[in-house]
């Protein structure tokens, strides 16, 4: 009598694919665990970057823009300077408080506002600096902008230095 042959190779082969696909899948899952973190980790990083370098240019143009309104208002009326202001691209807004010139800007943890003073006595102009903002998106042009300082000697005999764009 013939010894039947065991018919078990079919399964064996199936067994071995099976095995192969749950590797690959394991190996695919440890490499998903491994970059996700470090994809987040770089990604709040660059994002940090970003806005630390819009609050160096935002504090940099205020400074720009209150040493110069500060030489047009010695030399007083009707001293005026022109000069070029270059804008980050999360500025939102610039207000002319008296002697102070507030940058609002969009940042990863929301609004912050840059102040700069000046011993000046400062007023916004016509156009405003305010007015550069673009109703589409609620933001300032990124760039360099044409920036006027203008001194006017007011009704009451004070200086003040008019800051308005080009």
């Amino acid at each position: 009598m013939a010894t039947p042959t065991p018919n078990f190779l079919p399964c064996a082969k199936a067994h071995t694919k099976a095995q192969a696909s749950m590797e690959l899948l394991t190996l695919m899952g440890f490499a998903l665990i491994f970059f996700i973190p470090l994809a987040l980790l770089f990604f709040a990083t660059s994002q940090n970057s970003t806005d630390e370098a819009a609050i160096a240019q935002a504090r940099l143009a205020g400074r720009q823009l209150a040493d110069n309104a500060g030489e047009v208002y010695l030399q007083g009326a009707p001293a005026r300077r022109e000069i070029m202001v270059n804008f980050p691209a999360s500025l939102q807004d610039v207000r002319i408080n008296g002697s102070e010139i507030v940058f609002s800007l969009s940042t990863s943890k929301g609004r912050l506002d840059i102040v700069t003073s000046s011993f000046a006595n400062l007023t916004d102009g016509t156009p405003s600096l305010s007015s550069m903002q673009n109703p589409n998106t609620l933001r300032i042009s990124q760039g360099s902008r044409l920036i006027i300082l203008q001194a006017r000697l007011l009704a009451s005999k004070n200086t003040v230095v008019e800051i308005f764009h080009g």
